[in-house]
């Protein structure tokens, strides 16, 4: 105890006798540190904030859709929605929702332009998808509606309308005939992006039925579930209750977003790996100086008595004090980054120029403690092994030699 109690007195005397040097290299290593937490912050916000677009956007986390809709979007490949699943979706005591979706073409005065039709549960949607988030000029249609429907800007744009105006929609029926019908526009949304603007158009889902022949069932049905990563016990409950549906999660729907999340878990480890690799060269070249300017000082030491082991404890202490330090005022920055940030950062003025899932809403940075903890594992691993080098340079000299050095 006594001999590891001198070792911290000498490491932290020779700490203060190089103050400008070990404070340069604590200052790197808590601006690396605080950097490295707040961009992992950061990069965790995106990640989980294209997943809550992703789910969304589908209206929950779990999709039901016949077994052959993902080759043939087509009304007649559709999910039967009588009493039974009813039964079922409302066994299952999850929230759920189902749409109507059909390819069509949208003829005004002047254009036609191709768009998706949702058929919808307008009260259901508004309360659980991204929908309730779009700014709409005019009004949703209440569910009674026959001939209303909501055009994003962008559409209405390239189709030379407006709000109150009547268009033509042509598609194709349950029983692959010819269905027509006149609307009105009586809502105009607005969402993040124009690509959005121009995929979907919206009408109330009893409405669509009749025009499509689909009284009784549905394009898809969507169950949302609490947590957004682990929906596998859901799935497997909701196929057992679709046997002859095609039962996914988002993962399954969505694969960008899950690649994208999958690639950002890399993100997080390549940003960390930077700047443990700038850490271990700058500790390195500081502690080879300090040891090569103390070179003197480890020869009488020796000639003293001192063990080569101790000096060696010496010099990794040393390094782990001025790491530690560097640790903690890191981790006040990195703490004071998030509290600024808390409040969420507007990134939609970028979603105009790039289509990228996440963008179009705030940006809450998000702390998970598996980044933190495994950061200063890293950090004391890497600090060791760098520590080695110089340590066992001071362990090397001869004590004749370096006593005689000038």
């Amino acid at each position: 105890m006594q001999r590891w109690a001198l070792i911290f007195a000498l490491a932290t005397r020779n700490f203060w006798r190089q103050r400008r040097r070990n404070t340069s290299l604590l200052i790197a290593v808590a601006i690396g540190m605080a950097a490295t937490l707040a961009g992992g912050f950061l990069i965790r916000g995106w990640q989980m904030s294209s997943i809550a677009e992703a789910v969304d956007n589908l209206g929950g986390t779990i999709v039901v859709q016949h077994a052959d809709w993902s080759a043939k979007p087509e009304p007649r490949f559709s999910v039967a929605l009588d009493a039974t699943n009813r039964q079922r979706l409302n066994d299952l005591d999850r929230p759920w929702l189902a749409r109507i979706r059909a390819n069509v073409s949208l003829s005004s005065e002047r254009e036609t332009r191709g768009a998706e039709l949702h058929g919808i549960d307008v009260a259901a949607e508004l309360e659980q998808t991204v929908l309730a988030r779009y700014r709409i000029d005019g009004a949703w249609p209440d569910a009674e509606s026959t001939n209303a429907v909501v055009v994003g800007a962008a559409l209405v744009a390239d189709l030379e309308t407006r709000l109150g105006k009547r268009i033509v929609l042509m598609t194709q029926d349950a029983q692959e005939r010819r269905a027509e019908i006149g609307l009105t526009i009586v809502g105009v949304f607005h969402a993040p992006t124009e690509a959005a603007e121009r995929a979907r158009i919206f009408m109330p889902r009893q409405a669509v039925e009749r025009l499509l022949n689909m009284t009784g069932r549905a394009s898809e049905i969507v169950i949302s579930t609490p947590d957004l990563l682990r929906t596998e016990a859901a799935t497997e409950a909701v196929a057992a209750a679709f046997p002859t549906a095609r039962v996914r999660d988002w993962r399954g729907v969505q694969p960008t977003i899950w690649a994208m999340y999958q690639l950002t878990e890399g993100m997080v480890v390549i940003w960390q790996m930077i700047f443990l690799a700038a850490l271990a060269f700058g500790l390195v070249n500081t502690l080879v100086a300090a040891v090569l300017e103390r070179t003197r000082e480890f020869g009488l030491l020796q000639a003293v008595g001192m063990r080569p082991r101790a000096i060696l404890q010496q010099v990794l202490v040393e390094s782990w004090l001025i790491l530690l330090a560097g640790l903690i005022v890191g981790g006040v920055i990195a703490a004071l980054i998030y509290l600024w940030l808390a409040d969420g950062i507007d990134v939609a003025a970028l979603a105009p120029g790039m289509d990228v899932p996440g963008m179009t809403r705030p940006l809450y940075p998000i702390v998970q403690a598996v980044d933190v903890v495994s950061l200063i594992g890293v950090i004391a691993l890497f600090g060791f092994f760098a520590s080695l080098y110089p340590a066992r340079r001071a362990v090397a000299l001869d004590p004749i030699t370096a006593l005689n050095r000038h």
